[in-house]
């Protein structure tokens, strides 16, 4: 079998433990798994999206479930609607997103109808466009389907940010300070 199908695989078996919690509503698989370009190194990315965030004994539930290590890391805030954790299955390091409907919405917002182009949930966002949903497949198709109608202001507002931020890049690069 080749890494990306174990990969994709190892993702259908984690994800039961959090379908298993009441409040999930959709989970998605995104990264190497779902561009094909997974090699032994990999890592298992996914997204997992509820009505309100599972608490610390849910998760840790499903740790168990999933027969996974200790939490290698945790970052984000829990108390803003969404945060990430990081730990080991099958000797893979498996990447937990874990955000509430409402703020994953708002966040989506904030990109395409406020053109925030210092966020990183970009990054996020196009892997929702990539990513294979595992569960709760109609409400994934909405946010695909929102996300690609990528909006011209929202485009023109990208474009500006990363001529500006190329240009200060090269002129910090040439060690240029006067013009």
């Amino acid at each position: 079998m080749d890494r990306t199908q174990y990969l994709l695989d190892l993702a259908k078996r984690n994800v039961q433990a959090y379908i298993a919690i009441p409040k999930t509503r959709a989970a998605m698989v995104t990264g190497s798994v779902v561009e094909g370009l997974s090699d032994e190194f990999s890592d298992c990315d996914m997204s997992i999206y509820y009505d309100e965030l599972p608490t610390e004994e849910e998760l840790q539930l499903a740790r168990q479930q999933n027969q996974g290590s200790e939490r290698l890391w945790i970052m984000g805030d829990r108390s803003e609607g969404g945060f990430a954790e990081s730990y080991i299955v099958n000797g893979v390091e498996c990447q937990f997103g874990h955000v509430t409907i409402a703020q994953w919405e708002k966040d989506i917002s904030d990109i395409l109808e406020q053109f925030n182009t210092q966020t990183p949930l970009i990054k996020a966002m196009s892997g929702t466009l990539i990513g294979i949903p595992l569960y709760g497949e109609s409400l994934v198709q909405k946010w695909k389907t929102k996300i690609a109608n990528y909006p011209d202001g929202f485009a023109q507002a990208m474009v500006e940010h990363y001529l500006k931020k190329s240009w200060r890049d090269e002129i910090q690069h040439f060690g240029i300070t006067r013009f």
